[in-house]
């Protein structure tokens, strides 16, 4: 870190704490401060028990095991370092105590600055992976079936996990934990200005997922607008056509055909003439079979069927 922007940084938090002495700010009336603090246990409490049931039943059951649940897991999983490295984090800095002092020293700092930029990194990662497992089951389900195996997940979770972890490390390093003001009593928890890093982080972060969604959705819209306008078209092709009862439509972009039987159903000509002489050819042919076992019988006995 280079002497002007520590200087930069030391000289904001001077300024800083020499206003905090002398201005009063509102979080600190104890009208507002109780109200906010009853909302953060509330958030705080929901997110930590929420996430954990969650994660819990996913693990325990393991008919929840599925692909998307395990997805879903790791969210849970991020919403829960949220709860527990920033919720509570806020609360105490920024309500607890006056002039919104960061009593939890530097090693805190850091780790809430990291899981501050972090968390959200990689929820947006683990839901484009949701979407282009989606995309792949509706638009490829061969190469669905042959690609989306277990192994693969876990490969590509913890990819997400590491190369988030890696790409906001800076905001870890350039955390620092300042105590001002001449009896010490306001700490103050802050980070360097990176605005190249933080440019290259809004591309790969915001911009390219953005786009990557807006993708995968609009072609899985337009595959499943077709195919149901497909669907009712065929529907009412194949239900005034076909006079046997035998009918087709398109289901997730396969064709299905099924008869219905009915005792109302209109006779076709041809088909059913055919199907009537085939009726009784074997109706025929049993009733001979049958009559040339009765003859055996009366001459040969019993025996002569064995």
């Amino acid at each position: 870190m280079s002497n002007n922007t520590n200087t930069t940084i030391e000289e904001y938090a001077l300024q800083y704490g020499n206003s905090c002495m002398y201005d009063p700010e509102l979080l600190d009336e104890p009208y507002v401060r109780y109200p906010l603090i009853s909302i953060y246990i509330f958030v705080f409490l929901l997110c930590f028990f929420g996430n954990i049931f969650t994660m819990l039943v996913i693990c325990t059951h393991p008919q929840m095991r599925t692909a998307t649940n395990f997805f879903l897991a790791n969210l849970a999983a991020a919403d829960f370092l949220v709860a527990i490295f920033c919720i509570l984090q806020n609360m105490i800095h920024i309500v607890g105590f006056n002039h919104a002092s960061w009593p939890l020293g530097e090693a805190l700092c850091q780790m809430y600055l990291l899981v501050l930029h972090l968390v959200p990194c990689a929820s947006v990662a683990i839901l484009v992976a949701v979407s282009l497992e989606k995309y792949l089951a509706v638009l490829h389900p061969l190469t669905a079936l042959k690609v989306l195996t277990h192994r693969l997940r876990v490969l590509v979770t913890i990819a997400i996990w590491l190369v988030s972890l890696v790409m906001n490390m800076p905001h870890f390093y350039t955390a620092k934990h300042f105590t001002i003001n001449p009896d010490k009593s306001l700490h103050v928890c802050m980070r360097e200005r990176l605005p190249t890093w933080i440019t290259i982080s809004f591309f790969v972060w915001y911009v390219f997922p953005l786009c990557t969604l807006a993708y995968i959705y609009c072609r899985i819209g337009l595959l499943l607008c077709r195919t149901g306008s497909l669907s009712n078209s065929t529907r009412r092709s194949s239900e005034s056509q076909s006079g046997n009862g035998t009918s087709w439509h398109m289901v997730n972009g396969r064709m299905v055909a099924f008869k219905r039987e009915s005792l109302l159903q209109v006779p076709n000509g041809s088909t059913d003439r055919k199907q009537q002489k085939r009726r009784r050819q074997k109706e025929v042919e049993g009733r001979r079979k049958v009559r040339g076992i009765i003859k055996n019988e009366k001459i040969n006995g019993p025996k002569s069927r064995l």
